[in-house]
């Protein structure tokens, strides 16, 4: 069994007077447990999503996520940018929650032109023809998707067929770099739930046109479920964050707007036999107590605030 924090800065204590006083420690003494923790100052979850991809899940695997702050500060208020929030928060969640998953280099049934991506670690296809499609094989009754995103202008459309009839189109253009790795990695990933179905049932990704990219499905019968642990977005006193290079100008009800995602994406999830549960650390948290001087991160009593909350669901 391991227990894993992906987080943003407050993962890493900041502003806590030292490491033992960020929720992480604190957390960990209360449960008695150690943490492999790959939280990082300025990570979104497009940063985190990638680090999750080289891990495999055993039964009895805890996933705690502490993200979205820096998402809605670099989106701002930005319908697309809470869009594209809302599709990789659930990839990543979804990453976690379902330990048994197909990756698309893994998986056959192609038709048209197909090629590896040449990005480091990726097992992604790239559909290189009009027309191409991938197809796979429900074995459950819920089928995931997930699509890699492009940045704006560089993806394309797509449609996805389920027993050879369309069940949606959509495109991959989605603003996806974060502060991290801005012009570095301009690949997010939505994640597609599909419901309804039975199995043997086929689903298909068919390219239209652009830049299109099957990355990994799983289905709802799995072997075990991994708890995956999910704060949502906490308010701040420092909502214009201009002063932080590629920061907007961001609000309470963003904020709130963005812990909303956080809290359906778990719930969809649930619904189809995952493990997820949502600590509502911002229903505890008061930044005129709970804020460090600047106005952002959380002092020592807020992360203690943080680690009890997330005791309590746990």
């Amino acid at each position: 069994m391991t227990d894993r924090i992906h987080a943003h800065s407050f993962g890493t204590a900041s502003g806590a007077s030292d490491v033992a006083h960020g929720w992480p420690a604190l957390l960990a003494g209360l449960m008695g447990t150690t943490f492999v923790n790959t939280a990082h100052g300025g990570d979104m979850v497009g940063d985190q999503y990638r680090l999750v991809q080289g891990i495999s899940y055993s039964a009895g695997d805890r996933t705690f996520l502490d993200l979205g702050l820096n998402d809605h500060g670099w989106n701002g208020v930005s319908t697309a940018g809470l869009a594209s929030f809302k599709d990789q928060f659930l990839a990543l969640a979804g990453w976690c929650a379902f330990p048994l998953k197909r990756k698309a280099n893994t998986l056959g049934n192609e038709t048209g032109s197909w090629g590896s991506v040449g990005l480091p670690g990726s097992f992604a296809r790239s559909a290189n023809s009009d027309g191409a499609t991938k197809t796979d094989t429900c074995t459950g009754t819920v089928h995931l998707l997930a699509v890699l995103l492009v940045d704006n202008g560089y993806g394309g459309s797509y449609q996805i067929l389920r027993n050879g009839t369309v069940y949606g189109s959509y495109d991959s253009n989605a603003p996806v770099s974060t502060y991290n790795s801005a012009g570095a990695y301009p690949y997010g990933v939505r994640l597609h739930v599909i419901t309804g179905c039975t199995p043997g049932d086929t689903i298909t990704l068919k390219k239209v046109s652009g830049n299109i990219y099957y990355e990994w499905s799983a289905d709802n019968n799995q072997p075990f479920w991994p708890k995956v642990y999910a704060t949502n977005v906490v308010h701040s006193i420092l909502y214009d964050r201009t002063a932080i290079p590629g920061f907007k100008v961001t609000s309470e009800a963003n904020a709130d707007a963005y812990s909303g995602v956080i809290a359906d994406s778990l719930s969809l999830l649930s619904s189809a036999g995952a493990q997820t549960y949502l600590a509502n650390v911002a229903a505890v948290f008061n930044p005129a107590i709970h804020c460090h001087a600047d106005g952002l991160h959380a002092n020592d009593l807020g992360h203690a605030v943080e680690a009890n909350c997330i005791h309590g669901v746990v």
